[in-house]
């Protein structure tokens, strides 16, 4: 709701006239509320014009964010997480294991027993045992029998011990894809911040592009009001000032989709708005190519992956061998069969079993065989991805060498057209240069300033790309 704002007319003047002469309390308490009031609603009102200003978000907050609400670095985080649960899971296996059964079921074929007389013998005093034919039969209802086990692994601790191990090896792997994911994601929050930033220079520049033409097709105007210059040139003016306007207008969407871009990343709400803050440039690191790869052998996640990876193949290749030991383990069973009347209550065994599959037609061999080879596989793995890291390093090393010296090129060669067209304008208005110069001397500069804006956005990408490339972590 809008309020025009008060303000001090002539009937409150002679109010505030008469409180000069009359130095009454109500008098000056009036004219002190009227004044308060002027004030007050004066500064809501100025405080309303204004916009509000956007917050800051710089490089290293945007970092900072996205490693925390990013969604592939969290997916990356809960793969290590279950990778900590199979470890957990694997050491668990050392322990004993204790099950209990219980089984009701109805019999729907009856078992009966028979004893002859005197089967279990005739014993002198007593007679025989049974004293005659004796029928036993199931009982027709439902039977109930309770089954308790426990069970403690002795020859399989070696293999329980393979299994952890190969396990804390996946864990491992699983720590060094979190890793390059995280390096992955501030890639892309660099480049996607860099964006923002050469996208804002471009927009800066489309509008003083805009500026200067419409600045000519003043003087242009002039110029064909005092018959100095032709109708075609204000319509070159104007046509220029048009071709600004589209190219500032494409500017802006081109800062809107990098923002979403950001927002994207940073896994907050795609319209939330901010500005950025130039970034310092520095030095890429390391200094030459030979250090840069020796750094990326220490620290590229991709290599260190490929390395663990062996290490799996390794214990899985142990394991595939140590299937043909035999299994031996401690065992304690208790059996109750509750429904049976004949039957003892309650039986215990304790024991030790022994498992070996002694034949299998060579199944375990050619798995111990396959495990080998996928070790072997691994480790070609490895000198692979080393010297892909290599050559990625070198690629991005020379890219951003490159892209340096084209941003110094295109700040000087932008200087001088801006200079040229400041000469230009002058030399116009003394009617030294025509109407078409000045014009051409203008989309020198638009051509300049668009070179300078892909310059910078090359620079910033290809600095980003050469720190993935090393692996540098800089968060």
């Amino acid at each position: 709701m809008h309020h025009a704002p008060l303000s001090v007319g002539a009937g409150d003047n002679r109010i505030l006239s008469r409180g000069r002469r009359d130095r009454s309390p109500a008098n000056r308490r009036l004219a002190g509320a009227l004044l308060a009031i002027s004030a007050c609603v004066s500064a809501a009102h100025a405080s309303a014009q204004a916009p509000p200003e956007l917050p800051v978000l710089t490089l290293d907050e945007a970092i900072a964010r996205a490693l925390t609400s990013n969604r592939l670095v969290a997916s990356a985080a809960l793969d290590v997480s279950r990778a900590e649960e199979r470890v957990a899971a694997a050491k668990s296996n050392r322990w004993p294991t204790l099950s209990l059964t219980v089984l009701a079921s109805r019999l729907l074929t009856p078992i009966d027993f028979e004893f002859e007389k005197g089967v279990f013998g005739d014993f002198p005093g007593v007679g025989p045992i049974p004293a005659e034919d004796t029928e036993i039969g199931s009982p027709r209802g439902f039977t109930t029998l309770g089954l308790g086990q426990l069970q403690f692994p002795i020859s399989q601790q070696y293999e329980i011990g393979l299994s952890v191990r190969l396990n804390s090896a996946s864990l491992d792997t699983a720590r060094e894809e979190l890793r390059q994911q995280k390096q992955a994601v501030v890639n892309d929050v660099r480049r996607a911040y860099y964006g923002i930033l050469s996208a804002e220079s471009a927009l800066a520049a489309a509008d003083e592009s805009l500026t200067l033409a419409r600045e000519v097709e003043r003087v242009v105007g002039e110029r064909l009001r005092a018959q100095k210059a032709l109708e075609v040139d204000q319509i070159e003016a104007r046509a220029r000032v048009s071709r600004s306007d589209a190219g500032a207008f494409s500017a802006r969407n081109a800062v809107a989709t990098q923002k979403e871009q950001l927002n994207l990343l940073l896994g907050r709400d795609l319209g939330s708005d901010f500005r950025v803050v130039s970034v310092v440039e520095q030095p890429a690191y390391p200094g030459d190519l030979a250090a840069a790869r020796s750094r990326a052998r220490e620290l590229q996640p991709a290599l260190k992956e490929a390395e663990l990876k062996v290490v799996q193949a390794e214990f899985a290749w142990r394991l595939a061998k140590a299937e043909f030991l035999p299994d031996l383990g401690f065992q304690a069973n208790y059996v109750s069969p509750y429904s049976s009347e004949f039957l003892p209550r309650n039986i215990f065994s304790i024991g030790f079993f022994l498992s070996w599959d002694v034949f299998d037609a060579g199944k375990r061999k050619h798995e111990a065989a396959e495990k080998a080879h996928a070790l072997e596989q691994a480790k070609l793995a490895v000198a692979q991805t080393e010297s892909a890291i290599a050559v990625d390093v070198g690629r991005e090393f020379r890219r951003f060498e490159q892209s340096r010296r084209e941003l110094t090129a295109s700040e000087l060669e932008r200087s001088a057209r801006r200079e040229r067209l400041r000469i230009s304008k002058d030399q116009f208005r003394a009617e030294v240069v025509t109407a078409e110069q000045l014009l051409r001397a203008q989309s020198d500069l638009a051509d300049a300033d668009r070179q300078y804006v892909q310059a910078l956005s090359t620079f910033w990408s290809a600095r980003a790309d050469l720190e993935r490339a090393v692996g540098e972590e800089s968060w």
